[in-house]
């Protein structure tokens, strides 16, 4: 492996939870044990310097704090209302496979003048009629099978009337079953409608997913910007404090004549100017706490805006490898965008499908089945009850049987076929999104490792100004001391131990955001 796409990178990260999002496990970040450097406790030197907060206090520890945002942050919990809806829309597709049965039952009575006919019959002048029946029909979520079964039966009285059977009772079964055998066969619309809906879910569900991956890395992002904010005010009250001893140092020596007047304005304006900055430093922790408790808290929460959130990571340095190449395979497997792409892919190859099926002829298998019987009270042929009747129906004592095949064909170029062939532009259009997308990932992870890199460097190149503005002050003091010195030379080089500090913490916190970064990439966009 190549020294351009290894790099060892010496890492500042928050323990006990790791900065960095510990969601998709790779053999290729190998893990280096080595003694890890404790930079002093910056959460110690704020207890000790600020004054205690007013209102309950609540620790958090980034994992901590991770978890409390999975539970109670309001849009993680408006993405997760769209899985139900996926659900409901499953099921609503699902019912256009069940069964529709509908059951009827009416009776009718007739009255007429009667007459006599020219046999010397006489007519009917009353008919009572009771009429059921059942039916049930649907299409089965396989081959596109359609069927019919439908049941009737009537009973039917006419005094006076001449009928062999009086009252009069029939009953009659049907079934009618339609295959498709070309068109429509492995496809229709009602079954891309399931299997689109089941794919949305699953594309719900990464989304889901995605919401998760962002909101970890911005409760990670806001805890970090928490820890800095606190630790650049550890770092303002050390300021302070050093411009404070100055002032008390050049007093004393104005006092016994040794240095003018001048030196104590110096040092006084130069103590004003760190208690600005303590001041600034206290509002961006109020204002990082804020964002922090927008994040992870429930709204809900009685104390919501009174308790004081206090983070309990500390900043540790430990040695951590990083293979180029790796990372960008792991990328390429993991990335819910491009996941979901690919799932937006299988959808237009369904509907690609059913543009194709439109545009075949349509050759059909059709098969029915009937069977009745009738009986009643007859003076000719005896009575038949209805139970007889019923046993001859369904025990297809007569039955009759239908058979055919229907053919359709259109004829010149159909909308189906312009259909059909605009879903195909589009996938290959969808294609090469995919592979601009991967292109994009590649670019992202390659600018990202980089980032991680530069801002090593950095956190080098801040640690060595540091300790020379620390040598300069420290002999610029001595200086002073046996008198080589001018009070206004310390200050300059205190104002820049000041400024070296507040370099190193803004180089280790930014190294820390690369690596966050770097991790959020292989993930999310």
């Amino acid at each position: 492996m190549s020294n351009q796409n290894r790099r060892r990178l010496l890492r500042p990260s928050l323990v006990p939870g790791a900065v960095v999002l510990a969601l998709v496990a790779s053999p290729a970040w190998a893990q280096t044990t080595a003694p890890p450097t404790v930079l002093p406790d910056p959460a110690t030197v704020v207890q000790q310097q600020a004054q205690a907060p007013a209102g309950p206090v609540l620790e958090l520890s980034m994992d901590e704090a991770v978890n409390l945002a999975m539970q109670h942050n309001l849009g993680l919990q408006s993405a997760r209302l769209n899985l139900d809806v996926a659900s409901t829309n499953i099921a609503a597709t699902r019912a256009a496979f069940l069964p529709s049965l509908t059951t009827s039952l009416s009776r009718n009575t007739s009255q007429a003048q009667g007459f006599r006919n020219a046999d010397g019959t006489t007519s009917v002048t009353s008919a009572t009629r009771l009429d059921g029946g059942s039916r049930m029909n649907g299409v089965l979520p396989w081959y596109g099978t359609a069927y019919t079964v439908n049941w009737n039966a009537a009973r039917r009285e006419t005094p006076g009337a001449s009928a062999s059977f009086n009252p009069s009772l029939n009953s009659s079964f049907s079934f009618n079953l339609n295959q498709p055998l070309w068109g429509g066969l492995l496809i229709d619309s009602q079954r891309f409608n399931l299997e689109s809906n089941q794919r949305g879910q699953v594309i719900a569900d990464l989304n889901v997913r995605q919401a998760q991956v962002q909101l970890e890395a911005g409760v990670r992002s806001a805890y970090l910007t928490l820890v800095a904010a606190r630790e650049q005010f550890a770092v303002t009250q050390q300021n302070l404090e050093l411009a404070e001893q100055s002032l008390r140092n050049s007093r004393a020596r104005v006092e016994v004549g040794v240095a003018p007047q001048t030196d104590v304005i110096g040092d006084e304006a130069a103590v004003a100017s760190s208690r600005v900055q303590v001041i600034q430093a206290e509002a961006a922790i109020d204002q990082a706490e804020d964002n922090l408790r927008a994040i992870v808290l429930d709204p809900n929460r009685p104390d919501y805006w009174e308790v004081n959130l206090v983070p309990t990571d500390q900043i540790l340095l430990a040695e951590r490898e990083i293979d180029l190449e790796a990372v960008i395979a792991n990328a390429m497997a993991n990335r819910i965008d491009r996941q979901i792409t690919v799932r937006d892919m299988e959808l237009e190859d369904l509907g690609l499908r059913v543009a194709k099926d439109n545009t075949r002829p349509t050759l059909d298998f059709g098969l029915t089945y009937n069977a009745g019987a009738f009986g009643g009270r007859s003076v000719e042929l005896g009575d038949i009850s209805f139970g007889s009747v019923l046993g001859d129906t369904f025990g297809g004592r007569y039955p009759s049987w239908t058979t055919g095949l229907s053919f359709s064909y259109p004829i010149g170029r159909t909308s189906a076929e312009a259909a059909f062939a605009r879903a195909q532009i589009q996938r290959r259009q969808s294609d090469i999104a995919l592979r601009e997308l991967d292109l994009q990932i590649v670019r992202e992870v390659r600018d990202a490792v980089r980032q991680v890199e530069n801002a090593f460097r950095q956190v080098e190149a801040a640690r060595v100004a540091l300790q020379a503005s620390e040598l300069n002050l420290e002999a610029e003091q001595r200086k002073l001391e046996v008198g080589l010195s001018r009070s206004l030379d310390v200050q300059l080089l205190q104002q820049r131990l000041a400024d070296a500090r507040i370099r190193e913490l803004n180089a280790i916190i930014g190294y820390n955001r690369a690596l966050i970064n770097l991790d959020r990439i292989q993930i999310v966009r």
